[in-house]
């Protein structure tokens, strides 16, 4: 799976993507084409790479780097003439221009990188002076290209020849054979530099990779994210997570976001608390947090603790039923069962989230598919996060509550919840929010009475 494949999946990954500061679009283009990563020794050497870069960022390298990004920004995806370089098929002065445009960023980046010890860390870009001397014979680094005259005094001659000549014929000859001459020419460069083809396509892919490693870093500084700790014994811990596009939209509110402290295993952990709670929230920047971690990535948090996983699933009935076009019960299950079905691979690692599964159906058989759930998917290859209303007494699980109000505000932070806890707050938060007093007070006693039948 691939970056692109999960842009508008409801975690919110599409903001973390689009406010990644890389210079061009070709790099954009190699970052959403990068498959998630699943490796943790590829994960880490990426991170470790993003780590070099990070200097870029400081105050006292904006020119660098607003140099850097003035050169980088002039990355354009050439891979098609490469490949036609490379099969032998002709080309023409405009590709020889985007090879020369691409060994002239090449050896400028270079420099730059050189200018900040970073080649001595081994991120040195491939050679391409040998191609640059060969499409700038006369060493003006010029962004444009034609059949120079250097290339042959044959060629300058004609070209001299010419413009001393008015007889239209002679004129028309001499064109003929200055065309001739140039194709010529075309040919021996294109022979000169095919052995060089595999070189300019790795310089290319490493110049996109230096560009969206800068993004990376810069991305880190300026929204205050961590690099995460990847773990290999099942285990998933987040200290001040947050959700990047949810907090920047408060703060434009002038409103704060709050941090949530959370952590969980392969035993399943139930989310409970009051409408409004934050619930969903928790869950969607869970499934952000691990797409970022496995494309490498800053983690909205100020310390995580990660594991990898092959398979994230989100499931939110409303997102779901958009998306299938059934109704939410039917396409909340569908959803569900999918998972179900991957965790019984036990070499499949999964990452489940399940946001208040079966709500739309009565609470008896609500509470039994829930808690079968929880049985089924308890298993050493699952990580498993639901939110619920329902009061779950028979299973064995973590449980977590959503602090709720506090002093007249919604407090967000998750705390222990002892078993059979279920949030009773919503008459409260109706309260809160200015609903009729006629139609809480009527409510309230229904409540009262269907108590004292109980006891």
């Amino acid at each position: 799976m691939r970056l692109r494949d999960i842009a508008d999946s409801p975690c919110g990954i599409r903001h973390s993507i689009e406010t990644l500061p890389v210079s061009s679009g070709f790099s954009m283009s190699c970052l959403l084409d990068t498959p998630l990563m699943d490796s943790k020794d590829d994960i880490l050497e990426e991170y470790a790479a993003i780590r070099r870069y990070l200097p870029f960022s400081d105050k006292d390298n904006a020119s660098v780097l607003g140099l850097l990004r003035h050169r980088l920004s002039q990355l354009k995806d050439i891979r098609r003439t490469i490949t036609d370089l490379k099969n032998n098929t002709p080309l023409d002065d405009i590709s020889f221009f985007e090879i020369k445009s691409l060994a002239i960023l090449v050896t400028g980046v270079a420099d730059i990188l050189l200018s900040q010890s970073m080649e001595e860390d081994g991120l040195c870009l491939e050679d391409m002076e040998h191609v640059l001397s060969v499409l700038d014979p006369d060493g003006l680094k010029s962004l444009s290209f034609h059949v120079y005259n250097s290339y042959s005094e044959e060629l300058s001659d004609i070209r001299r020849r010419m413009a001393g000549v008015t007889d239209p014929q002679i004129r028309e000859g001499l064109l003929l054979e200055e065309m001739r001459m140039e194709d010529e020419i075309r040919k021996e460069l294109q022979d000169t530099l095919l052995p060089f083809g595999d070189s300019m396509m790795k310089a290319l892919i490493e110049l996109a990779h230096i560009d969206i490693l800068v993004a990376k870093g810069a991305q880190i500084r300026e929204q205050s994210l961590c690099f995460p700790e990847l773990y290999d014994g099942g285990k998933m811990s987040f200290t001040s997570m947050f959700h990047p596009e949810i907090k920047s939209l408060l703060e434009k509110d002038g409103k704060e976001f709050t941090d949530i402290d959370l952590s969980f295993d392969h035993l399943p952990t139930v989310i409970i608390g009051a409408n409004m709670g934050g619930k969903t929230v928790v869950l969607k920047t869970v499934a952000l947090c691990q797409y970022l971690m496995q494309s490498a990535m800053g983690i909205p948090a100020g310390k995580a603790v990660m594991d990898t996983v092959d398979r994230i699933f989100l499931i939110s009935g409303d997102a779901q039923n958009i998306r299938s076009g059934l109704s939410s019960f039917a396409a909340e299950m569908k959803s569900i069962d999918e998972a179900f079905r991957a965790c019984t691979d036990p070499g499949c690692r999964m990452l489940v989230l399940v946001d208040e599964p079966a709500r739309s159906t009565n609470p008896v058989e609500g509470t039994a598919l829930v808690e079968a759930l929880l049985d089924i998917m308890c298993r050493d290859n699952v990580f498993l996060l639901i939110t619920t209303h329902y009061n779950l007494s028979h299973i064995q699980c973590r449980r977590l509550k959503v602090k709720g109000y506090e002093n007249g505000k919604m407090n967000y932070r998750l705390g222990s919840a002892p078993l059979g806890t279920v949030p009773m707050e919503a008459m409260r938060v109706a309260e809160e929010i200015g609903i009729s007093p006629q139609w809480i007070g009527e409510a309230k006693k229904i409540l009262n009475d269907e108590k004292q039948i109980r006891n």
